[in-house]
C-alpha cells in the first residue's frame, strides 16, 4: 500500500475516532494501525467492530446522495437510508453517520437500562 493512501486511511481513523468521542463514546484505534494483523477492528468502540475505508470514489455514494435527496423532498424528517445486496452477500446499510449514531445512542442507552 502507498504511503499517501495509508496516510489517507490513519487520518480517518483518527477523524472517526474523534466523531465517536464528540458523542460522548469511548474509541480509540487498535493495535490494526501499528501493522499487527487479526480481527482486530479499525476502531474499537463499545459493542461495535469497525472498520473505516476511505476511497476517493465510492459508487455507492451515488445510492446515498438520491436517498438522502428523497427524503429532503419528502420533508417528513425521514432518515436517508440505503439498503444494498451483492450477489452471494448479506444486505448491508448505508447511512450518515450523525443519523446513524442517534440510533447507536438510543440502542446502546437501552442496553445500559437493561443491567
Amino acid at each position: 500500500m502507498a504511503k499517501i493512501s495509508r496516510d489517507r486511511g490513519a487520518k480517518f481513523e483518527r477523524e472517526v475516532v474523534n466523531l465517536f468521542k464528540d458523542w460522548g463514546h469511548k474509541a480509540f484505534r487498535t493495535a490494526q494501525h501499528m501493522g499487527k494483523t487479526g480481527q482486530a477492528p479499525d476502531v474499537k468502540v463499545d459493542g461495535l467492530h469497525v472498520e473505516c475505508k476511505r476511497r476517493r470514489a465510492l459508487a455507492v455514494m451515488e445510492f446515498y446522495h438520491q436517498a438522502a435527496a428523497d427524503a429532503r423532498a419528502e420533508g417528513k424528517g425521514n432518515l436517508p437510508t440505503v439498503i444494498m445486496r451483492a450477489d452471494n452477500e448479506p444486505p448491508m446499510v448505508m447511512m450518515c453517520f450523525e443519523d446513524w449514531i442517534q440510533l447507536y445512542n438510543e440502542y446502546y442507552a437501552g442496553q445500559h437500562e437493561k443491567q
